[in-house]
C-alpha cells in the first residue's frame, strides 16, 4: 500500500509540474515575446494570460468530473489537453496561435489540481493532508524552476519549438502511465457524488465564511504574485537593473526555490507541529505584503542583495500558502469537495487573468505619459502592494479549521 501511495502522489504530481512550468515560464519566454511583437505590453500580458483566463474557466467542469467520472479520468482527459496546447505554442508564430496554444494549455493545467486533491483526500489520512499537499506544491514549484534559468538555457541552445514541444512528449507519457496505475481510490467500490446544481454549490459556498474570504484572499494575493513570477518580473530587472536575461531568470528560480523549501515545510508545521492552519496562511499575508513594499516605494534603488532576499522572501510567503485548500477542505460540506475546491481555485486565476492585462495596460499608459520605465514600472507594483495589503486585512478574519 506505501509503495501505491506513492505512485498515486507520484504521476499527478508530474503532470502539476508541466502545469506550473508553462504557467511562469512567460516571464523567460518575455524575451521572445518582445523580439516578436516589439515592447507592446498589454498584447504580451494578453498572450500570457490566455492561460489563466482558460484555466480559470476549466475549474467549472474539473470539479463536477472528478466527483462524478472520477478523479484519475479528469487527470487523463485535461492531461491530454494540456499536451495538445503545449504542441500548439511550440509551433506559434503568431497572436492567435500563440493565444490559442496558451488557452488550451491553460485550460489542461487546471484539471490537474483538484483531481490531484481528491486523489489525496482519498488515499492519505487527514493528519497527512496539508503535508501531502506540501508535496505537491513543491513538485509544481520543481515546475516552476525549470521554467527559470534552465528553460532559459534551453531557448539558448535548442531554440523555442523544441524547448516547448519536448514538455509536450513528457506530458502525454506521465498520461499514460497515469492510465496504466492509478486508481480513483483504495475501495473498488467507492460511489460517486450525486449531481447537485451549479447554483446550489455557489450559494452554499458562499455562506460559508471561510470560504468567500479564501476566495479574495487567494485572488489579490496571487493575482499579484503572477506580476512578478509570471510576466514583468525578469523584464523589470533587466529594464531597471541592467540584469542580463540569466542573472534575472536566475532571480525567478531563487522564488521557485523558496516555495519549493516552505511549501511542504508550511504542511508539516501545520499538520505536525502547531496543529493550526490560520497562523501559517497569515504569515503568508505578512510576508508577501512587506515583499511588495520595497518594490513599491523604492522600485528603482533597491541593492542586488535586497533583490535576491526579496525573491526569496516572496518564494517563502507563496509555499505557505498550501494551507488554503487545506482549510477550505475542512470548511467545506464532504458532499461538494471536489467541486467546492474546484470553485475556490478558480480565484487564484481570475485574479492572474485580470492583474495581467492590466498591469500591462498601466505599463503602457504611465509610459507613454512619462516616457519612464521607471515609474511604469513603479506604478504596476503599487498596484500589488495595495491589493496584498487588503489580502492581509482579510486574512486576520478567518476562523481556524483544524478538526483532529
Amino acid at each position: 500500500m506505501r509503495f501505491r501511495r506513492v505512485i498515486i502522489f507520484l504521476l499527478p504530481a508530474s503532470m502539476y509540474f508541466f502545469s506550473y512550468f508553462h504557467r511562469v515560464s512567460p516571464a523567460v519566454l518575455v524575451y521572445n515575446l518582445i523580439e516578436l511583437f516589439s515592447f507592446r505590453a498589454t498584447l504580451i500580458g494578453l498572450i500570457s494570460s490566455a492561460y489563466f483566463y482558460s484555466y480559470a474557466i476549466a475549474q467549472l467542469p474539473v470539479g463536477i468530473l472528478a466527483d462524478s467520472i472520477g478523479p484519475k479520468k479528469t487527470l487523463e482527459i485535461f492531461s491530454l489537453i494540456m499536451a495538445l496546447g503545449t504542441s500548439l505554442f511550440a509551433f506559434g508564430n503568431s497572436e492567435i496561435v500563440l493565444i490559442t496554444g496558451r488557452a488550451l494549455i491553460g485550460f489542461g493545467a487546471g484539471g490537474i489540481f483538484i483531481p490531484a486533491l481528491r486523489l489525496f483526500s482519498y488515499w492519505f489520512k487527514p493528519r497527512e493532508y496539508a503535508t501531502v499537499t506540501g508535496m505537491l506544491m513543491f513538485t509544481g514549484n520543481l515546475g516552476a524552476l525549470f521554467a527559470t534559468a534552465p528553460l532559459a538555457i534551453a531557448l539558448e541552445n535548442f531554440g523555442w519549438t523544441f524547448a516547448i514541444g519536448v514538455t509536450a512528449v513528457i506530458i502525454l507519457f506521465s498520461t499514460f502511465l497515469a492510465h496504466l496505475f492509478v486508481a480513483d481510490s483504495p475501495s473498488t467500490k467507492e460511489k460517486r457524488r450525486e449531481h447537485i446544481p451549479f447554483s446550489k454549490i455557489v450559494k452554499t459556498v458562499l455562506k460559508i465564511k471561510n470560504f468567500t474570504l479564501l476566495y479574495i484572499i487567494a485572488f489579490l494575493s496571487y493575482g499579484s504574485l503572477m506580476i512578478f513570477q509570471g510576466l514583468w518580473g525578469g523584464a523589470f530587472l533587466s529594464d531597471i537593473y541592467g540584469f542580463s536575461k540569466e542573472k534575472a531568470s536566475i532571480i525567478l528560480l531563487l522564488i521557485a526555490l523558496g516555495v519549493m523549501v516552505a511549501s511542504p515545510l508550511g504542511g508539516l508545521i501545520s499538520d505536525r507541529i502547531i496543529r493550526r492552519r490560520k497562523p501559517v496562511l497569515l504569515s503568508s499575508c505578512v510576508l508577501m505584503f512587506i515583499f511588495w513594499i520595497p518594490l513599491a516605494f523604492f522600485t528603482g534603488s533597491l541593492s542586488e542583495f535586497m533583490i535576491f532576499i526579496l525573491a526569496i522572501l516572496i518564494g517563502v510567503s507563496t509555499g505557505l500558502r498550501v494551507i488554503d485548500m487545506t482549510m477550505a477542505k475542512e470548511s467545506l460540506p464532504e458532499e461538494m469537495l471536489g467541486r467546492g475546491l474546484g470553485l475556490l481555485n478558480t480565484s487564484y486565476f481570475i485574479g492572474a487573468a485580470i492583474f495581467q492585462p492590466l498591469v500591462g495596460y498601466v505599463i503602457d499608459f504611465l509610459l507613454s505619459k512619462t516616457g519612464s520605465l521607471l515609474l511604469a514600472y513603479q506604478g504596476a507594483f503599487f498596484l500589488s502592494f495595495s491589493a496584498t495589503f487588503v489580502a492581509l486585512g482579510l486574512s486576520l478574519l478567518l476562523d481556524e479549521t483544524i478538526k483532529y
